[in-house]
């Protein structure tokens, strides 16, 4: 009953994705209606969650489960209540979405559901096999997400790409995860003679700290070859899933011909779980080697923030535009990798930039979603001239959105990249904060052209006949809006930027090897 009582936000949400499957199968309202019930089963599931996530953060006892399978602690809580907060937003601004294409709703919200389940797992572990299962789960819904538009050959090319790239990049990690499990038994004898192989991050970590030691140095550590081979293999497979250079080249077409939506949750939502899972490892146990592997992530910084800046500026589709910013913002994140120590704050800048970069993402593409119309149109920059004359209101939030990713304070994207480059520079790491400031300069250009366009050309006068935004829609951008502002200048009132810093630095305490 306990191990139940601690997995209980991860059983919400999976129950309540089959209760939608069940209750699709008896359903006789229209589409519209039944999109509708589904969001409200969904969204009152989702909030149960946060509640039990809540409690489980109020908690000052053992927050291991299932014989130490699962960890139920600070760190897992905090990235959990983000997966929860995008997967409501994606089904808010999926409402209106879905009824434009005329598509099923039953299991997409459902799948929805899943992955969102599939990320909580991943971060809710020390034990690299279940992060590799919730990486399953997370993966095989977005697989079928990604071609839900069945009538758009799109579609279905970026479902069979990521599906096939996907399978690559998850059997490179599981190869990864299999070295380590088969090193650590021979690591763990050295200085404990009873040592057994084990797939949990924080016994390995010991058992490595003290192979070393023993050893004198990591050079002289017997089969050091097969180590790194393994930290390397890891580092390629979660590389992958955060859309990082030069494991990115999936990311643009996916993003482009995904659902809008599901676009803007797999760039938020999936980049969350696999930093959480990343961060997870290389904190709590693979800090001893940080000399072997900071060069490859340093390396994978620098091409992220420049090469997707820089390529984001030639983009004439605003998805694939939002693709290549999402592999700089990756980047971004990839500094308080790098930035790792005992003194820094870099797991809880992360952990902070993730719940910036969810609320404004989030945003950006639930705007991109009503835009977009069911022959295509609506994803040039070019059709987004005269967008301030014709929705002002959607327009101004477009711009809150696209100022707080390019840094402009005071929003939640300033604060986010803040955070970072202050962990970059308590670490020593001023190269690299001096290189993630210039990457930001540059993003900024082809962020307030989409402005510049948007208020400054008047070659389209409003129309008179303009679709309406739903309900639906008007709140998750509303929410999303409040989300990107209160986190770049919110007061002190027991959820503002002071307290989700603090809590970040409480998530951060509890996974630091």
């Amino acid at each position: 009953m306990q191990d139940l009582i601690q997995v209980a936000p991860i059983l919400v949400v999976v129950l309540t994705g089959i209760a939608l499957l069940i209750l699709d199968a008896f359903s006789t309202d229209a589409p519209d209606e039944q999109g509708h019930f589904h969001i409200t089963v969904g969204i009152f599931g989702l909030v149960l969650s946060v509640v039990l996530c809540l409690l489980a953060w109020s908690k000052t006892g053992e927050t291991s489960f299932f014989a130490g399978l699962g960890k139920m602690d600070k760190y897992a809580v905090f990235l959990n209540i983000t997966f929860l907060f995008g997967a409501g937003l994606t089904m808010l601004a999926s409402a209106d979405y879905l009824a434009k294409f005329n598509v099923e709703v039953g299991e997409f919200y459902s799948l929805l559901l899943f992955a969102t389940s599939g990320m909580m797992v991943m971060v809710s572990t020390t034990n690299m096999l279940i992060m590799f299962l919730g990486l399953e789960v997370m993966s095989l819904a977005f697989y079928i997400l990604c071609g839900y538009l069945r009538a758009r050959p799109k579609s279905i090319e970026a479902s069979m790409k990521y599906f096939l790239m996907g399978a690559f990049a998850t059997g490179i990690v599981f190869y990864g995860i299999v070295l380590l499990y088969g090193i650590s038994g021979p690591l763990g004898k050295l200085t404990q003679p009873l040592a057994k192989p084990t797939l949990d991050v924080v016994v390995f970590a010991k058992y490595l700290s003290g192979a070393i030691a023993k050893s004198g140095d990591f050079a002289s550590l017997p089969n050091q070859s097969v180590v790194m081979l393994g930290v390397a293999l890891v580092v390629i497979g979660f590389g992958f899933k955060v859309a990082s250079v030069p494991f990115h080249m999936w990311a643009p077409d996916v993003y482009e011909g995904a659902p809008t939506t599901i676009t803007g949750f797999m760039a938020t939502g999936v980049k969350a779980a696999a930093f959480g899972a990343f961060v997870r490892i290389f904190a709590s146990s693979m800090m001893p080697l940080k000399e072997q592997w900071h060069q490859a992530i340093w390396w994978m910084a620098v091409l992220s923030m420049f090469g997707g800046n820089l390529i984001a500026i030639t983009q004439t589709n605003i998805k694939r535009m939002m693709a290549y910013s999402s592999i700089a913002h990756a980047g971004y994140m990839l500094i308080g990798l790098c930035s790792l120590g005992p003194d820094s704050s870099s797991v809880a800048a992360i952990l902070y930039y993730l719940v910036a970069y969810s609320f404004m993402n989030l945003g950006v593409f639930a705007v991109i979603s009503f835009l977009e119309t069911k022959e295509g149109r609506g994803l040039s920059l070019d059709e987004y001239s005269g967008l301030g004359m014709k929705y002002p209101a959607l327009c101004a939030a477009l711009a809150l959105f696209m100022l707080s990713l390019g840094g402009i304070p005071p929003t939640a994207g300033f604060m986010g990249k803040f955070y970072i480059f202050r962990a970059a520079i308590i670490s020593g790491e001023y190269t690299l904060a001096g290189l993630g400031i210039l990457s930001t300069l540059i993003s900024l250009y082809y962020y307030l052209r989409v402005l510049v366009r948007s208020y400054m050309d008047k070659s389209a006068v409003p129309d008179d006949h303009l679709p309406v935004p739903g309900t639906f829609l008007k709140v998750a951008t509303a929410v999303a809006v409040a989300g990107t502002l209160w986190l770049g200048f919110g007061p002190h009132v027991g959820f503002g930027v002071e307290d989700i810093w603090r809590w970040a630095v409480l998530s951060q305490n509890q996974i630091m090897w």
